[in-house]
């Protein structure tokens, strides 16, 4: 029957004492509610167990519940948490108290002697007991909070129980709440990774977290509790408890405090198990679960796999991998790797430790997901068979994280290089499809022609008023031939239009089916004029200077000259074996760039001749002397792989007062000054060319004054050791070329500085 309340005058005052009333009907229909599911669970043990009907296992229940003095529903609950599993962290053995329920349950059953226990202790765990049976009947997620904060097992009752389910991405969702306000409510809504709070603390290392005394202000209660929720080897949520005064708990109390994870954990996992009948009250519909991680991943096209964290004194101390992709699991396969036993550590072990490990542990702390750009897989480093330049994504999902990568193609590695070849020899290419009537234009040819990539590439009769009137009528000829006739078409034509006053060179190759059937043209397009400092260009002095450049390159296809004078700067070369060589270059600014190299091994002629040919085109292109070392670097790499080189680069200033170096070995210019003893230019080695990938070189710059010397040799000359063979080079006041080489068949480079 309803108290009666008494009629107010105050119409807020009627209205509060209304709530109030029908507040505590509600917590009582709820209590009655729990109380009626308890005592069910307890009848059914008893059927199945006794084999009687229900109405006769309620009959048992009343009648030990008279013959105990204890309530029905507490004697209900503890002979339900007699079926259930036992806390990780509590002591095994049976309550003296609960002998007789546990004969009612399994009479069949033998049982161990009963452990003597202190009053204090049994009386803590049997109310253990009873709390872990009202947490298993709990029929949402907001009654198993109701059901913390109403109970206490030796603690103090607290002021305030959340109950957070964890996302993909780390952060917390509030699922079921007690003793928050509804205002409270909605700001805990949704609970970012924020690394100071100890329910994401909780959750990053899957142990309980408790605050005593919290003095600070960024939270709401006094002393908190935070309990991982851990299911099938997953934290699927957390619980928080929180107290408005600070908590003082021996450790007795607080082993029974966290056991309460393992009872709230399955009853979280139940309630949040899909399915008919399932309870479902507070959690939003069409939620993932990570359960569904492996059938995700599978059916990706990248390689990808999911990593679990492997926790060693609450830290990330490696990662292992629970499912992946068929492309990774292909990689696996191929690199000779057993998929079943790999962790981060084992299969990377340099770039895992150093780089991986902390990475992904970052993303496993913050919830932020992290890019990695450009990163080298070697087998020199890892162990592995093949080379790999790769882009790495990892995201949070849950408690795992996803790794997904993309391996750089052959195609990939050369483009960065084709553009800046376009860029430096000034050319551009282009793709026509005769079936389609596509085009398609390369950056550089976009820039030649002054165009945006976004105007797209010219239509194809637009493509003559580029041409100078003069040299157009020769071009439908050569055209024809390479569409008729098959063959490589090769021309020189001057500019016309925004062209005006270039000269182009134009090449063109047909692309044939099996048949002979012509079905594309694939072309370049050269400007072989020069560019003045200024920018602008002079048809006159841009006609000579591509003559100047072409016959500077058809020079340096023949013997390498044995002098060389210039503007300020006298060179003397002694001309080597074929492996070696030297060459002298007129830079475009008026200075004079001096090479020195070496290639050894087999094949190495023809190879020293590709690499000289290219550092002479380097060096007509501008390029300064470590700009130069770093393309034929590249340039080696992607040719050659497997094959070094040695090199100096010097580029003497017009005037040859100032010089600028770098170098690519051991191989460390010396100077023979006018008027003092010879030494050694002080400056950083460089690694050989070929050596490995993405390598810089340093530039070194000195003062040349009038007479002085510079030496450049290749690293032959110091063969026997670096210290022995500086020591022979700088003991010659005078330097003779011939004396220097020492009968060996060496490229040596003198240049003098005029007086």
């Amino acid at each position: 029957m309803t108290e009666e309340v008494p009629a107010s005058t105050d119409p807020v005052e009627a209205l509060s004492g209304m709530v109030a009333r029908l507040r505590s009907e509600r917590d009582g229909l709820r209590r009655a509610m729990r109380n009626r599911a308890v005592i069910e669970q307890a009848k059914g043990v008893l059927v199945e167990r006794m084999a009687i009907d229900p109405q006769a296992a309620f009959d048992q229940l009343v009648q030990l519940s008279t013959h105990s003095n204890v309530k029905l529903v507490e004697l209900a609950a503890a002979l339900v948490a007699t079926r259930a599993p036992a806390p990780a962290a509590l002591d095994d053995g049976c309550l003296p108290g609960l002998e007789a329920l546990d004969q009612l349950a399994a009479p069949d059953v033998p049982r161990p002697a009963p452990v003597p226990v202190s009053a204090d202790l049994e009386a803590l765990r049997a109310q253990h007991q009873l709390l872990s049976a009202r947490v298993a009947t709990a029929s949402s997620y907001d009654e198993l909070a109701e059901t913390l904060k109403d109970s206490s097992a030796g603690w103090p009752p607290p002021a305030t129980v959340i109950v957070m389910e964890s996302e993909a991405d780390g952060a917390l969702l509030l699922v079921g709440a007690s003793g928050l306000s509804a205002e409270s409510r909605s700001q805990w809504e949704r609970v970012p990774p924020i690394q100071d709070l100890p329910m994401v603390a909780a959750t990053q290392t899957r142990s309980p977290v408790l605050v005593t005394d919290a003095s600070e202000d960024w939270w709401v209660s006094r002393a908190v509790l935070a309990l991982p929720l851990l299911h099938d080897d997953r934290v699927v949520g957390v619980i928080s408890l929180g107290w408005d005064a600070p908590l003082e708990v021996d450790d007795e109390i607080c082993a029974y405090l966290y056991a309460l994870a393992d009872p709230c954990a399955r009853r979280f996992a139940e309630l949040a198990a899909p399915g008919p009948g399932s309870p479902h009250e507070g959690v939003a519909e069409g939620r993932s679960d990570a359960s569904v991680l492996p059938l995700l991943v599978e059916s990706l096209r990248r390689p990808a796999v999911v990593l679990v964290p492997e926790y060693e004194d609450d830290r990330i101390v490696d990662f292992h991998a629970e499912c992946g992709s068929p492309a990774a699991w292909e990689l696996v396969a191929a690199e000779g790797l057993d998929a079943s036993d790999g962790s981060v550590l084992t299969v990377l072990p340099q770039l895992g430790s150093q780089v991986l490990l902390p990475a992904l542990a970052e993303v496993v702390r913050t919830g932020e997901s992290l890019e990695l750009a450009d990163v080298w897989v070697t087998p020199e480093r890892e162990g592995v068979r093949g080379s790999y330049l790769v882009d790495l994504h990892a995201a949070r999902l849950w408690d795992r994280v996803l790794v997904t990568w993309r391996a750089h193609s052959e195609s990939d590695l050369l483009h960065e290089q084709l553009l800046f070849s376009e860029e430096v020899v000034d050319a551009g290419s282009f793709w026509w499809n005769l079936r389609t009537g596509e085009t398609r234009w390369s950056p550089g040819l976009y820039r030649l022609a002054g165009r945006r990539p976004a105007d797209g590439p010219l239509a194809l009769d637009d493509v003559d008023r580029f041409v100078d009137p003069d040299d157009l009528a020769g071009v439908p000829k050569a055209v024809d031939d390479t569409l008729r006739g098959g063959r490589t078409l090769r021309t020189e034509v001057r500019g016309a239009g925004p062209l005006a006053g270039r000269r182009l060179r134009l090449t063109a190759e047909p692309k044939t089916d099996p048949d002979g059937t012509l079905w594309g043209v694939l072309g370049t397009v050269q400007d072989i004029t020069d560019t003045r400092p200024t920018g602008t260009r002079d048809p006159q002095s841009g006609m000579a200077a591509a003559a100047r450049r072409h016959r500077l390159l058809d020079e340096l296809l023949a013997p390498p000259p044995v002098r060389h004078d210039g503007a300020g700067l006298s060179v003397a070369g002694r001309p080597g074996g074929l492996g070696t060589w030297y060459d002298v270059v007129p830079a475009p600014d008026g200075g004079t760039v001096l090479l020195v190299g070496e290639v050894a091994g087999d094949g190495a002629v023809a190879a020293a001749q590709r690499l000289r040919h290219a550092a002479a085109a380097y060096a007509v292109a501008g390029l300064a002397p470590g700009g130069l070392l770093a393309g034929l670097n590249a340039y080696l790499r992607q040719r050659e792989p497997g094959r070094m080189a040695t090199m100096v680069a010097a580029r003497v200033a017009a005037g040859g007062r100032s010089v600028r170096w770098a170098v690519a070995g051991q191989v460390i210019p010396l100077l023979y000054p006018a008027a003092d003893a010879p030494r050694v230019l002080a400056g950083p080695l460089g690694l050989p060319l070929g050596v490995a990938e993405g390598v810089g070189y340093d530039e070194s710059e000195g003062v040349l004054d009038p007479g002085d010397r510079l030496l450049l040799y290749p690293e032959g000359l110091v063969a026997g050791g670096l210290a022995g063979g500086l020591a022979t080079l700088l003991s010659a006041r005078e330097p003779d070329l011939e004396a220097l080489a020492g009968g060996r068949d060496l490229s040596l480079l003198l240049a003098r500085a005029a007086d």
